[in-house]
């Protein structure tokens, strides 16, 4: 399909329920977010063998009342203990918050014979993000058949070659002190490939998925588990959503899976497909005798956690952190209606907004929200470290928004304010 309609289509549908519009457009023509010049590599992780090389680098933890303190980032990637503490995480005796942004590439490249990333990947492109003072994390996001090797997917670009490659920028990362989260963004379900985000896991690969990412991972606590992304089962076509097993409504099949789901016509096209729910992809992890932190985002992108204490996975370890979107668009809300359920789930379980934004390139509504996060000991990552554009006016949303406009880290006027923000932050 041609990209710009794809993109209009998708803008009309996220305007309706509040997705991230570029992610979509992105899913439905494979396109890449690099662009000519920038210098990036085509997904080589050099000097990724695990050392640091990082010197004087720190990272940053921050309290639940906002206050932050420097630590040295020269720990190797054995030595973090991250896990939760009521409703806050810790490391060590260090209370911490996750603060950066998402980092895109690994979902998309690798179907559309590219690379297996999109962007450089070495120890000079972590220095650029490390001249931003604040930042302790970043989310990559993940592609299911990719890192399964399955479905048609060359073998240069999936399977080993594709975990490999996570796990050696995974390592370059976490040897430069900074925390990773690892999250399935794109899947599908059957023989197809995963060109797209989808209403919610599909029950076919996703034990596997989790088995094989927890068992590669679970040796180092500072890498943490985003079961899946932006769930809206809450969103599907008319008789889309089908009850089965104890799925019996979206909350309910957001936890226990069973139900049968129909993607939106904007989406890509799978058919109907049998959800795996947050318990069962929790228990795959946990049953590698993974500890680390896991997170399982909310109904409607995400953006809804009104049901999550109510539906909250059992998790043995106690290690379970609940996930929410923050992205401003007025015409479905303002101010803190834009997160209040986040709001009035902070004060029991940690809130980690994976994934944050406003697609005018400006930044007062993050402002706001960043300014009620740090009083609140929310954690939070924008959306994001890429080449795509900046932003675009509303209603149709059709691109963004990115921080950079190019690798070496130059801030966009939204990246502007999220970087001051962030240095900012009381040390």
């Amino acid at each position: 399909m041609n990209e710009r309609v794809v993109g209009v289509l998708a803008s009309l549908a996220c305007a309706v329920v509040g997705c991230d519009v570029g992610d979509v457009a992105r899913s439905q023509s494979g396109s890449s977010q690099s662009s000519s010049g920038s210098g990036s590599s085509s997904g080589s992780s050099s000097g990724s063998s695990g050392s640091s090389g990082s010197g004087g680098s720190t990272s940053t933890s921050s309290s639940a009342s906002g206050a932050t303190s420097s630590s040295s980032s020269g720990a190797t990637t054995s030595a973090s203990t991250l896990h939760v503490v009521g409703n806050h995480l810790e490391d060590g005796a260090a209370t911490v918050r996750l603060i950066g942004w998402n980092r895109p590439g690994f979902e998309y490249a690798c179907i559309n014979n590219q690379a297996v990333f999109d962007g450089p990947s070495d120890l000079v492109s972590i220095q650029a993000m490390q001249a931003w003072k604040g930042f302790n994390a970043i989310r990559l996001p993940l592609n299911e058949t990719c890192w399964l090797g399955i479905n048609g997917i060359s073998a240069s670009l999936s399977g080993p070659a594709y975990a490999g490659q996570v796990a050696a920028y995974v390592s370059l990362l976490r040897a430069s002190g900074i925390y990773v989260i690892l999250d399935m963004h794109w899947n599908a379900p059957g023989t197809h490939v995963a060109r797209s985000q989808l209403p919610m896991a599909d029950a076919d690969h996703a034990a596997a998925f989790w088995t094989q990412v927890a068992d590669q991972f679970k040796g180092d606590l500072g890498v943490v588990f985003d079961l899946y992304n932006e769930p809206h089962l809450d969103n599907v076509p008319a008789g889309g959503f089908v009850a089965g097993g104890s799925g019996t409504t979206p909350w309910s099949c957001w936890l226990n899976g069973g139900c049968t789901l129909t993607p939106q016509s904007w989406e890509q096209q799978t058919g109907s497909y049998v959800v795996a729910g947050m318990q069962s992809m929790l228990d795959a992890v946990r049953a590698t005798g993974a500890r680390n932190v896991v997170m399982a985002g909310g109904l409607n992108w995400a953006n809804d956690l009104s049901g999550w204490a109510g539906n909250t996975p059992h998790d043995p370890t106690g290690n379970l952190a609940a996930s929410g979107h923050v992205y401003y668009k007025p015409e479905l809300c303002t101010g803190t209606g834009c997160y209040s359920t986040l709001q009035a789930l902070a004060s029991s379980v940690p809130v980690i907004a994976g994934e944050i934004g406003e697609f005018d390139c400006a930044d007062s509504f993050v402002d706001s929200f960043m300014g009620w996060a740090d009083t609140s000991g929310v954690s939070y990552l924008a959306w994001s470290w890429s080449l795509e554009a900046c932003g675009s006016p509303g209603p149709n949303y059709s691109a963004g928004p990115s921080l950079i406009t190019g690798w070496t880290g130059t801030p966009t006027a939204y990246g502007q304010g999220y970087k001051d923000h962030l240095a900012a932050l009381p040390l």
